[in-house]
This record gives structure tokens, C-alpha cells and sequence, in this order.
């Protein structure tokens, strides 16, 4: 069994008082050890203190946890009481959103493309043997990838939104993003900010607040769920626009962008 102070609450610890919140620190605990294989917090009696006061307790290191599930679990763990969950009832009510939204992303994964579905292998690295006679640079052929993922998000931007799944090729076959971390340092999180980075440098910081990115466990590799809302106003690429036709991405000719633009916005 392990000692008590290793799921206490900081509050309590401290000698504050008791409400809902505590346990739900107890749970985030149990949880952890539960995907860790160890308690949150390890040492004496005093280090565990010190280090529940400061702040969140090391990363899991595991690669199959869902992001939302890692996510609840640092949110129950957080030291100020404000900001964990308000309920045991809200916390279901995520692990329940959680269990909807695999399910979901399975569905995704067995469906064709569509004017508001698209796959891409990865976000810059080439996937597969060259083409014959190819003599495009690795340099270009990762700016061609990177086009393609900024258009395909303006594009839905522009329609009705959209989700454009990286690190999962055409045909279904699970690549993971993983081909591209020799190109963003190395790890998940070097891939979002690289991801950050390209999206604010081609579209504009202002549009990632209307993308949500998941990094997502699945079939021993992580895939990339970018799922786009409509924005209400145009996305440019450069001078260039881009909606969804279909299942594809389609370049708007100057006529096309003013009939466009008088339709959505009447003017």
C-alpha cells in the first residue's frame, strides 16, 4: 500500500480545508501511477511537498496515452484547487468525450476523403521512393509538402471547416508523424511547434485560433487531427485563396475569388 501523502492534496497537506476538489487530486494521483507505473511525486515526505507546491509532476513517459486523457490527469494534479475540475461528474464527462472522440477518430480513419476529410502522409517530410527522374531538392519537395498542408487548412478555413488528418498516407496505411521529427527537433512537441510555426508564417498567428491540433496515439505511431472551424474571414496564402470542392483542394482564379467573396459576404 502506498502512504497516504502520495494522493493527499497540497491544500491538505498545508492543513486547508476539505471539499470535492481533494479527492479529485487523489483520483488525477491514482490515475497517473496507474499509466505511469509509479506515483506523481517521489522522496521524502518534505520533497513531495515541495514539489506538489511548485507545480504539475513529471511527464508520462508513455506514447499510447490519448492527449485529452494526459491532459485530465495534469489538470486533476494542478497544485492551485481553482483550476482542477469543479466535480467528479465533469471528470466523468470528459472520460466520457474521450471514449466518443477515439471512437470518432476510428471512423475517420475507415472513411474517404471529402470536402471536410483529408489525409496527408506528413507535414514535410517525403513518404515512399522517389518518383523517376525527380530531381526536385529535398528542400523543395519539403516546401511542396508544407504548401500542401497550409493550402488544404485555408481551404477548409474558407468552406464549412474540416479535418486534415498528417501522418496517415492515402490508402489508409498509418505513417505517423514520426517520419518527420529528424525535421522538427526530434520529438511531438518539436512537431506542434514546427506545426505552429509554419501555420503563423504562411496563414497568420490569428488563424490557430481556429484550429484544434490533437496529437493522437494510434497503432504504435502518433498522428496529427487538426480539425478547422469556419473562419469569418478570408485566408490567404500568400495573395492566393482556396476553398474545398469535393474531396480536393481547389486554387480560386480572381473571378472565382470575387464571386466568392460577394456570395459569403454580400459585397
Amino acid at each position: 500500500h502506498r502512504p497516504v501523502i502520495d494522493y493527499m492534496a497540497p491544500e491538505l497537506a498545508d492543513g486547508g480545508s476539505a471539499d470535492e476538489r481533494a479527492d479529485l487530486y487523489s483520483l488525477g494521483a491514482t490515475i497517473y501511477e496507474m499509466c505511469g507505473g509509479r506515483p506523481p511525486f517521489a522522496g521524502t515526505r518534505e520533497e513531495i511537498l515541495a514539489s506538489r507546491r511548485i507545480g504539475a509532476p513529471p511527464s508520462l513517459e508513455r506514447h499510447d496515452l490519448p492527449e485529452a486523457l494526459r491532459n485530465l490527469v495534469f489538470c486533476l494534479l494542478t497544485p492551485e484547487r481553482e483550476q482542477r475540475p469543479t466535480s467528479a461528474a465533469e471528470v466523468v464527462e470528459r472520460l466520457d468525450s474521450l471514449r466518443t472522440a477515439r471512437a470518432d477518430l476510428e471512423r475517420l480513419l475507415k472513411s474517404d476523403e471529402t470536402a471536410i476529410l483529408e489525409f496527408k502522409s506528413s507535414l514535410r517530410t517525403p513518404v515512399g521512393p522517389p518518383m523517376p527522374g525527380d530531381t526536385r531538392t529535398p528542400k523543395e519537395l519539403e516546401s511542396i509538402l508544407e504548401r500542401e498542408v497550409t493550402d488544404t487548412l485555408a481551404a477548409f478555413l474558407n468552406t464549412g471547416g474540416g479535418t486534415l488528418i498528417i501522418g496517415v498516407a492515402d490508402d489508409r496505411t498509418i505513417v505517423g508523424i514520426e517520419v518527420d521529427y529528424p525535421r522538427a527537433s526530434g520529438s511531438s512537441d518539436g512537431w506542434r511547434l514546427t506545426f505552429g510555426a509554419l501555420v503563423s508564417r504562411d496563414l497568420g498567428a490569428d488563424v490557430m485560433n481556429c484550429i484544434d491540433l490533437q496529437l493522437e496515439p494510434w497503432h504504435n505511431h502518433t498522428i496529427a487531427v487538426i480539425r478547422c472551424s469556419k473562419r469569418e474571414e478570408p485566408t490567404w496564402v500568400g495573395d492566393e485563396l482556396f476553398v474545398r470542392r469535393t474531396a480536393s483542394t481547389e486554387k480560386l482564379s480572381s473571378r472565382l475569388a470575387v464571386a466568392w467573396w460577394l456570395q459569403r459576404w454580400g459585397r
